[in-house]
């Protein structure tokens, strides 16, 4: 059906299941191990400093969350994508939570 807008892909389409191997981040595949009570921000930020991304999203229980909606620390088990911001290439995950 032709509603006047081009169909394009989403990043949602391209997810896959991954399930967490315990407290940490995922980057394109990679899983970046944290320990709980370690700050939220200052973690991301070694993760994508290490992995080279300047902009990013932070998907945290498969939302995206602002740099305002973080939570101070990492719990343990929690589990967190950063994905790059509009970048084609990239192989994007669901994070399936055990």
């Amino acid at each position: 059906m032709d509603n006047g807008h081009e169909e394009v892909w989403s990043t949602r389409d391209l997810r896959e299941e991954v399930e967490a191997e315990g407290t940490g981040v995922l980057v394109n595949g990679s899983f970046f191990s944290v320990d709980a009570g370690s700050n939220f921000k200052e973690e991301i930020s070694k993760v994508t400093e290490n992995v080279g991304l300047g902009k990013f999203k932070v998907y945290l229980n498969g939302e995206k969350i602002k740099p305002s909606e973080a939570p101070a620390t990492f719990s343990e088990g929690m589990s967190v994508e950063v994905v790059p911001y509009d970048i084609a290439g990239w192989k994007f995950s669901i994070i399936k939570e055990k």
